[in-house]
């Protein structure tokens, strides 16, 4: 009596399981047709995918549509951190179920195009996840998972093995197998994985070309290889192989897929200013909602480095009034904070810098890091102490005398020497310090040359200077080795070897060649330089420097430390004039009536005692007026005031 029981037990069992198995199929196969019609970007994609995963928890397709809606809709941090959950879910439990029939997916073309559903959201979800990791700063979770899907063999890789390793490898080079299981233990080892990662995915496409070849269509690897060169083109390009890295990018133009981003960084990198101007510039690259727009961070810098700084304020400050508080936020007020350093607008400067700073930037769509993210506006925190450092003294001449400027000098001082430890302190632990600062132009770095002197000065000149004749000597950039030897100039001055430096900046003024449109800044500091070295002998030369350096870049020439010789006209009210001459007394310009200097003249055009009106212009020595200023009001009653203005108006600041 018990066996029967048994038995009747056991094929109730059976039965029941074979019930539920027939409903699971069903109930699958409902969701399976129901998701063919769902478009996954609508607003009840989420709660449709919620309906499925109530209906079949086990099954993997809800968490799938839940994850790429989360993902979709991601843009910061949490977003993507969100999304990592229900598509990790997704992954895994299609994986348990179908992860046999993934090994045998190219057995046959008929297990292929059977299998097809789940094979391509594996790649999605393989792709998705990634991009996750990538935003949410986890390299370890991404190659494990790239390692799992590698390890199915796939003889056509859809999902992009090689390149999305290789970039791995170069993104996270600065840290070593103690950080992540990965890597390797010098950026010298992380990059030839990076590059043999993309060697072996090309030997891999050629292995199996003749196989893909008979299944695909003859032109079916064309995209895989491409792929590949995309990111050695990048590779190449931060190992200064400069042949390789044009070759790439020529191979991916002919396909219609170049990146002109990256291949302005190339041209930016290599000294061909005026090509990366037009190859980063917004036309000529996509843009896309919810990440960072590189175009807008370099192109400014490319502007200030022309010298049109009040053309790269205008086009930070518009992409940050079009996407508002959206990742890229954070990099475009960098922008605009350098855009107003160069053009002398300090206060605007310092306040962009804040607003970097207090945002929490995403890494979206951009291989800048947060750690560059807040290196950056470190260093143009220095840089921008700097210059009020200099515009403090260049209006107040007489400032150690004064408690208050004397008081204000010093406190600024104290902010610079907290922010240069911090900066300096970041580049004594950064192991890639040699290629993305003491090098002044590689395409990943996110501070231009001028910067980094900045944050050099003051350190061992002579260590410098010897850095920088090895520069000279073996760097093959031509276009750059001026940058060298201004640097090396720089740091004999500093270091008092005045002959020297003379004899290098001599030599840079007159042997050197440079794009007078895309360099002005370049042309400047060497006026500047020039000009400082000549400054104590009074000479005719110092005045031939400064003249030049204020038809370059004249926002340079109040934070040159020189006091440039000028000839002071005004007319009009004379009872305002006199105010105004006054005023501009406090300055460190050497006002004279020497004749072949720059002249500011000063019309006055109406006063009431307590207020003018005013008109400026500004000429070079040969008589060429160089600025015009429109008619600006300023209060007379205050000295401060109308130095102030008169003086930013005169050196076409603001």
């Amino acid at each position: 009596m018990v066996k029967a029981q048994r038995i009747v037990l056991f094929c109730f069992i059976i039965v029941l399981g074979n019930i539920v198995r027939a409903q699971t199929f069903d109930t699958r196969r409902t969701i399976d047709q129901q998701r063919t019609t769902l478009d996954l970007s609508s607003e009840n994609a989420l709660s449709q995918a919620r309906e499925f995963i109530r209906m079949d928890s086990t099954y993997y397709v809800g968490y799938l549509i839940e994850g790429q809606y989360l993902y979709n809709h991601a843009s910061d941090y949490q977003g993507f951190q969100y999304a990592v959950e229900p598509l990790l879910k997704a992954k895994n439990r299609l994986l348990r179920e179908y992860g046999e029939a993934l090994t045998m997916q190219y057995l046959s073309t008929a297990q292929f195009s059977e299998n097809m559903q789940r094979y391509q959201d594996y790649m999605l979800l393989a792709t998705n996840l990634s991009e996750c990791y990538n935003n949410t700063d986890q390299p370890d979770k991404n190659m494990r998972m790239i390692e799992q899907l590698d390890s199915f063999n796939f003889r056509k890789d859809y999902f992009g093995v090689a390149a999305h390793k290789s970039w791995i490898y170069h993104r996270y080079r600065t840290f070593t197998s103690k950080d992540y299981y990965f890597l390797k233990n010098s950026i010298a080892e992380n990059e030839r994985a990076a590059l043999s990662a993309c060697f072996d995915g090309l030997e891999k496409i050629q292995a199996n070309k003749n196989e893909n070849d008979a299944w695909f269509g003859p032109n079916q690897s064309t995209m895989d290889q491409l792929t590949i060169y995309h990111y050695l083109a990048l590779l190449t390009t931060y190992n200064k192989q400069y042949d390789s890295s044009s070759y790439y990018y020529q191979e991916l133009e002919k396909s219609g897929i170049i990146s002109w981003n990256n291949y302005g960084g190339l041209q930016l990198e290599t000294g061909n200013f005026s090509d990366a101007a037009q190859y980063y510039s917004p036309e000529m690259n996509p843009q896309f909602e919810h990440m960072l727009q590189e175009p807008y961070y370099y192109s400014p810098e490319l502007l200030v480095y022309k010298g049109a700084t009040k053309e790269a304020i205008q086009m930070t400050r518009g992409i940050i009034q079009q996407n508002g508080s959206m990742p890229g936020f954070g990099w475009y007020n960098i922008a605009l904070a350098r855009s107003y350093m160069y053009d002398g607008q300090l206060d605007s400067a310092a306040l962009a810098l804040s607003k970097a700073e207090n945002f929490r930037e995403v890494s979206i769509g951009t291989t800048l890091t947060e750690k560059q993210y807040k290196f950056t506006i470190q260093v143009l925190k220095v840089a921008q102490l700097n210059r009020a450092i200099a515009w403090e003294k260049f209006t107040h001449k007489n400032w150690w005398y004064s408690p208050m400027h004397l008081w204000h000098v010093l406190t600024l001082k104290v902010q610079r020497f907290f922010a240069k430890y911090v900066v300096s302190n970041t580049i004594k632990h950064d192991p890639d310090r040699e290629r993305m600062v003491y090098d002044l132009f590689c395409s990943e770095t996110t501070i231009t040359f001028d910067e980094v002197w900045d944050i050099l000065q003051d350190f061992s000149d002579k260590y410098f200077i010897k850095k920088y004749e090895g520069y000279i000597a073996n760097d093959k950039r031509t276009n750059i080795t001026k940058y060298f030897k201004l640097f090396k100039a720089k740091f004999q001055l500093e270091n008092g070897d005045k002959k020297d430096a003379q004899a290098t900046i001599d030599d840079l003024v007159h042997n050197s060649q440079f794009d007078p449109d895309n360099e002005k800044l370049f042309i400047g500091r060497l006026y500047e330089v020039a000009a400082q070295l000549y400054e104590d002998k009074s000479s005719d030369d110092a005045f031939f420097y400064e003249n030049e350096l204020l038809k370059a870049y004249p926002q340079l020439l109040p934070f040159a430390g020189v006091s440039p010789k000028m000839k002071l006209q005004i007319s009009g009210d004379a009872n305002a004039a006199d105010q105004i001459k006054n005023a501009l007394k406090k300055s460190q310009i050497d006002w004279s009536n020497k004749e072949s200097i720059p002249i500011l003249n000063i019309n006055i055009q109406s006063s009431d005692g307590k207020k003018a009106e005013i008109l400026l212009e500004v000429s070079d020595s040969e008589g060429n007026q160089i600025i015009t200023s429109q008619p600006f009001s300023i209060d007379l009653k205050d000295e401060d005031n109308v130095e102030n203005i008169i003086l930013q108006k005169g050196f076409h600041i603001g």
